[in-house]
C-alpha cells in the first residue's frame, strides 16, 4: 500500500498544551511580559538586531515598509516566485511590486536577476530564502548599496538558516518572520519584524502597538485550528484526508487552498481609491483589473454581472426546494425480493444498507444524496437572504458559502449517479433488475435546478446590497 507523505508537518514546543493553560490562568493568554521576553530572547538568539513581535510575519512586512516611509509609487523588487500577499501587502503601503526572476536550480533571485529590473524609482529589495535556502546574500547587498537600495529579508521558512556563518535575518537592513503551524518555529501565528536600526525598530514597534489586540476567543480558534493541522499532516491521517482532497482539487484545477487563508482585508479608504476592484467570490482587492478577468486567487471571474441573476436564482432555489420534497417522500428505487418487488426511497436505502452492515456506503448515499442538497439549498437560500434583507452580517461567511455551493455543485451530477448504481446493491440478486422510480428523476431535477441557480447568483450582489448600492 502506498502512503501519502505531507511534505513537512507541524514542529511543536514541548509542553504547549501545559503552557497555553497556564497564561490563559494568569489572564496573559493575549498580552503580558512573555511577549518582550520572546522579542529580547529572539533578538538575542540572531544578534544585532531589534525584534518586534507582531500578528503576522506579512504584518511585519507592512510595519517595515511604512517605517521606512517610502515615497509613494516607489518600486520594491520582489521574486517571481513568492507568496502572493507579499507583493500585495506592497501595494496596500503605496509601493509598485517589481518581479525578478529567480535561479532555477536555487529557485531564489540573484544579484543578476535583480539589477536587470532595478530603476530609480526602486527603492527596496526583498530576498526571500524560499524552503530555508538563504539566497546568495553577499552580491545582493553590494548592489543594494551601490543603488542606495534597502534590503528586507523574507526569512518565513528561514529561521535557523545561515549564509556563510551569519544568521539569516541579520543579513540586510530588516527582515521578517513568520511562527505559522508549518513554518521552522511554530507559535500557531504571529510573526517577527527584525531590524539593524534602533530608530527605524521604534517606528515599527508603534505601528504594532497601534493594532488592536486579537480577543481571546480568536486566540483560541487559532490554537484549535493550528491542533487540527498538527493531526492531519501526521502521514496516516494526511493520506486519507488532505491528500485526497488536494489531488482531486489539483486534477479539477480547484484551488482547494482558498479556503485555508483568511479574506484580505482592504484599508479603510480602499472604496476611494480609484480602479480598485473586490473579488466577490473571495474579496481579493485589486488595482485595475482587465475586464473578464479571473481573480489570481480564487479564479472566480472579475465583476461577472448577469441580467437577473437574483430573480433567476430565487427562482431555480424555490422550484429545488419544491422538488425536493417529493423527490425524498416517494420511492427512487423498486428491487424484486423474491416474487415481490420492494420500492425504497432515499433513507430507505441507507437503512437497508445500514442493516446489511454497509456502514461506509451508507455514509456515501447519505451525503451524496441527502446532505449536499440540503447543504446547496440552505446555502443559496441564506445568500439570497442576504440581499433581499440587504443584510451585512458575516457576509465573509456568506461569499465562502456561496463558493463551496459552487464547487459542489460541479460535483452534483455524481449525485444521481450515486443513487442509481448503490442503493440497488442493497440487495445484491436483484441489483442488475431493478428499476428507478418517479422520485430519481425528482432528485435529478432538484441537482440541476441547484446548479443552475449556484451558477447565476452573483455574490456581488450581497455588497451591493449590504452597501445600498441596489434597491
Amino acid at each position: 500500500m502506498l502512503t501519502a507523505i505531507s511534505r513537512y508537518g507541524a514542529r511543536v514546543v514541548a509542553n504547549t498544551v501545559q503552557r497555553i493553560n497556564a497564561l490563559e490562568q494568569q489572564g496573559q493568554l493575549v498580552e503580558g511580559p512573555h511577549i518582550a521576553a520572546f522579542e529580547t530572547a529572539f533578538a538575542a538568539r540572531l544578534g544585532g538586531v531589534h525584534a518586534v513581535s507582531t500578528s503576522y510575519g506579512r504584518m511585519a512586512f507592512f510595519y517595515i515598509l511604512r517605517a521606512l516611509e517610502f515615497p509613494p509609487g516607489s518600486e520594491i523588487i520582489m521574486p517571481a516566485l513568492t507568496f502572493w500577499v507579499m507583493p500585495e501587502i506592497a501595494r496596500q503601503a503605496g509601493l509598485v511590486p517589481v518581479f525578478a526572476d529567480v535561479d532555477p536550480v536555487t529557485f531564489n533571485i540573484t544579484a543578476a536577476t535583480v539589477e536587470r529590473v532595478v530603476t530609480p524609482r526602486t527603492v527596496a529589495i526583498v530576498p526571500t530564502h524560499m524552503w530555508g535556502l538563504p539566497c546568495d546574500m553577499d552580491p545582493i547587498v553590494e548592489l543594494a548599496r551601490r543603488h542606495g537600495l534597502q534590503v528586507i529579508e523574507d526569512c518565513a521558512h528561514a529561521l535557523g538558516a545561515t549564509y556563510r556563518g551569519r544568521r539569516a535575518g541579520t543579513l540586510g537592513d530588516a527582515a521578517i518572520f513568520s511562527f505559522q503551524t508549518l513554518k521552522p518555529l511554530n507559535a500557531y501565528g504571529g510573526g517577527m519584524a527584525v531590524v539593524r536600526d534602533s530608530r527605524l525598530a521604534a517606528r515599527v514597534a508603534r505601528l504594532a502597538e497601534e493594532a488592536p489586540p486579537p480577543s481571546v476567543r480568536r486566540i483560541k480558534e487559532r490554537l484549535w485550528r493550528g491542533r487540527v493541522l498538527r493531526i492531519a499532516t501526521r502521514p496516516p491521517v494526511f493520506t486519507w484526508t488532505l491528500f485526497p482532497l488536494l489531488y482531486a482539487g489539483q486534477r479539477l484545477h480547484w484551488n482547494v487552498d482558498m479556503y485555508f487563508w483568511e479574506r484580505i482585508r482592504p484599508s479603510e479608504d480602499a472604496d476611494g481609491l480609484e480602479g480598485v476592484v473586490s473579488c466577490g467570490a473571495c474579496e481579493m482587492v485589486m488595482r485595475h483589473p482587465e475586464p473578464g478577468c479571473r481573480c489570481p486567487r480564487c479564479d472566480a471571474r472579475i465583476d461577472r454581472r448577469i441580467p437577473d441573476a437574483l430573480s433567476a436564482s430565487i427562482a431555480l432555489t424555490l422550484a429545488g426546494m419544491l422538488l425536493y420534497i417529493p423527490a425524498n417522500l416517494y420511492a427512487i428505487a423498486r428491487m424484486p425480493i423474491g416474487l415481490k418487488p420492494t420500492s425504497y426511497t432515499i433513507l430507505g436505502g441507507v437503512i437497508e444498507l445500514v442493516d446489511v452492515h454497509l456502514i461506509g456506503l451508507a455514509a456515501l448515499v447519505f451525503i451524496a444524496s441527502f446532505a449536499i442538497p440540503v447543504f446547496k439549498l440552505i446555502g443559496l437560500a441564506w445568500c439570497i437572504a442576504s440581499v433581499l434583507r440587504r443584510s451585512t452580517f458575516a457576509l465573509s461567511t456568506k461569499t465562502k458559502t456561496y463558493r463551496i455551493v459552487e464547487e459542489i455543485g460541479r460535483w452534483s451530477m455524481v449525485d444521481p449517479f450515486v443513487v442509481a448504481c448503490f442503493v440497488p446493491v442493497t440487495q445484491y440478486n436483484a441489483a442488475f433488475t431493478s428499476s428507478a422510480e418517479p422520485a430519481a428523476t425528482y432528485f435529478t431535477a432538484v441537482v440541476v435546478l441547484t446548479m443552475m441557480a449556484a451558477h447565476v447568483f452573483d455574490p456581488r450582489l450581497m455588497w451591493d446590497a449590504a452597501r445600498g448600492r441596489i434597491t
